[in-house]
């Protein structure tokens, strides 16, 4: 139960390699540069999608967008294909925002015309903004998971980690004393049946079980001294169920990330290449 979640450490290891001084500044100087032609064709010639300047600005966004997804299969064989997997990383994210850039100067900077532009649009918005979210969601959850925690879990084993801290509360609870017995019955053992999402994790990462934990504290006022042993350690089990619950909704909001980012931009690409073969064909 004590094993770091992978979803935790790789997270962490993102946001770190994404502070690279050396790919801020290319990509800096990538936009400079971009920017820099789009005010060459303002000045020599019409700024919009179907001159020469507009369509080398939707092909560098096509290869741009293709080849930063090309990430997700270089993170699927870590140790395999060229190249180290942070650069990679450091291409997805900061090719991507270029992406963004040349959609809109490949556009001229309006609003599209037609169903497909306007899909295609709106798709390359919801990715770019998407990603950045993925970004500031995995610097945050993280943190959460390792500073308000005491209790650590891989994922795949909470359901399984649950069932044993409950097998194990059932167990302390029937040799104990009748008055402990009827609390955990009553207030400890209905939250700890099964996994639970809960957004309250969200916001304080304790679940707020502080009243439930009261309770349990009022009951030791009464209790001899030899149960008080027997409480304290059923108070124990349920706080590590209460933690692995918190592992089980924010882990699972940054493996869900993934499909509101990675399906959209599969679809943008086999837009764009209908796109690219309409005007191909026409």
């Amino acid at each position: 139960m004590r094993t770091r979640p992978a979803v935790t450490v790789q997270s962490s290891r993102l946001l770190a390699q994404v502070r690279s001084p050396r790919w801020l500044l290319a990509f800096a100087a990538a936009v400079a540069i971009a920017l820099a032609a789009a005010a060459v064709n303002v000045l020599t010639s019409d700024f919009r999608p179907a001159s020469n300047w507009g369509i080398a600005y939707g092909i560098s966004s096509a290869l741009l967008l293709v080849a930063a997804a090309a990430y997700s299969v270089r993170r699927r064989a870590p140790g395999r294909g060229p190249g180290a997997a942070r650069h990679w990383l450091y291409f997805h994210i900061y090719g991507g925002l270029l992406f963004l850039l040349l959609v809109m100067m490949h556009s001229g900077f309006r609003l599209p015309h037609g169903s497909l532009a306007w899909a295609m649009w709106l798709l390359s918005l919801w990715i770019v903004a998407s990603g950045l979210l993925g970004l500031a969601v995995q610097r945050w959850i993280p943190r959460l998971l390792t500073s308000g925690l005491s209790t650590e879990a891989n994922y795949e084993r909470i359901p399984e980690l649950v069932e044993s801290v409950r097998s194990q509360a059932d167990s302390l609870a029937d040799q104990a004393d009748e008055a402990i017995r009827r609390h955990y019955r009553s207030s400890l053992r209905p939250l700890m049946t099964a996994p639970r999402t809960r957004p309250i994790f969200f916001l304080d990462i304790t679940g707020g079980i502080q009243s439930t934990l009261r309770q349990a504290e009022h009951l030791r006022g009464f209790l001899e001294a030899k149960d008080v042993a027997d409480l304290d350690r059923l108070v124990d089990l349920f706080k590590t169920k209460n933690e692995l619950d918190a592992h089980l909704t924010l882990q699972k909001a940054l493996r869900w990330w993934l499909y509101t980012h990675v399906p959209v931009s599969l679809t943008l690409i086999v837009l764009v290449g209908f796109h690219i073969f309409t005007i191909l064909y026409y």
